[in-house]
């Protein structure tokens, strides 16, 4: 499986964004985000998705964000959101659609967290 670059150089409508990787964990990255343009970098953070036709882990395209990807101001928003996935606090839209369960009960009106245990 190949994991993602520590440093990545954008292409494409990210074409001079640098993103660099600050932390990793099991389930999740931060990379840290920067423009010549823009003083201040901002934070990615995202699952570990598995792409399995290329064999490798992906980095998230614009649509993954708010889904599996989140974008944060500083490292410290960024850490707690790392910290949450990575203790699996988070049940992503994505998952829950891939579950195939309801997200409420018809019958009583409660909320469904097949996440939560």
């Amino acid at each position: 499986m190949k994991e993602l670059e520590t440093l990545l150089q954008g292409r494409g409508v990210v074409r001079d964004f640098t993103f660099r990787q600050i932390e990793r964990t099991e389930r999740g990255y931060i990379y840290e985000v920067s423009h010549p343009d823009v003083p201040k970098p901002h934070y990615e953070v995202f699952l570990r998705k598995i792409n399995r036709r290329f064999g490798s882990i992906s980095y998230p395209s614009g649509e993954a964000f708010g889904i599996w990807a989140w974008t944060y101001p500083n490292l410290q928003q960024a850490r707690a959101k790392l910290v949450e996935l990575t203790r699996g606090e988070t049940c992503p839209n994505y998952l829950a659609k891939r579950m195939f369960m309801p997200l409420k009960f018809a019958s009583k009106g409660k909320i469904l967290q097949p996440w939560k245990r």
